[in-house]
């Protein structure tokens, strides 16, 4: 298992953000396409519990099966996470379904990652939301530091935003 450390934050400037990040990081993918599609238990209430889970395919046919645990701390966000790589994105949403979990929300998104340091940056344009980015720490080393640092470099600022795309997504939809 996986602990993800990590923190979003609004981008007030996308076209600094990016130049900025074209001279400092490593750019990594750019205008990655991910689908992701939500998925509530037939037997247990997974908001309630703060868990998730995560069927995502992106524009580069990768396709992975994603639970994530209740955040341990929201600044910066830490939950434990299990990912695993899947084959066919439609055979896992069937079987998902057959199973009688309930899809709850589809998230799209346009990704640019870039990687400064120990820290992994993505642009993310959410469709409905607006465009934000997240810095995850790639090595447990550093925590809130590095990534304050992070946002620091990058002009950022340090509002931290504690609610998910999906939290965002249902608030909006009501």
């Amino acid at each position: 298992m996986y602990t993800e450390i990590e923190v979003k934050l609004p981008i007030g400037d996308v076209s600094r953000l990016k130049a900025i990040l074209e001279r400092t990081a490593e750019p990594l993918e750019r205008g990655i396409y991910e689908t992701d599609i939500y998925f509530d238990h037939p037997c247990k209430d997974l908001a309630s519990t703060d868990e998730v889970l995560r069927v995502r395919r992106t524009s580069t046919n990768r396709v992975e099966l994603t639970y994530k645990g209740p955040k341990s701390s929201y600044e910066p966000k830490r939950r434990s996470e299990i990912t695993t790589l899947v084959d066919d994105f439609e055979k896992i949403v069937e079987m998902l379904d057959v199973l009688n979990f309930r899809r709850i929300v589809e998230v799209k998104k346009r990704r640019s990652y870039y990687r400064l340091g120990q820290v992994l940056v993505s642009i993310d344009e959410v469709e409905g939301l607006g465009t934000f980015t997240e810095l995850e720490l790639v090595k447990p080393e550093g925590g809130l530091k590095a990534l304050r640092d992070t946002a620091e470099k990058l002009g950022l600022g340090w509002a931290p935003i504690h609610r998910t795309y999906l939290d965002m997504i249902l608030e909006k939809n009501g």
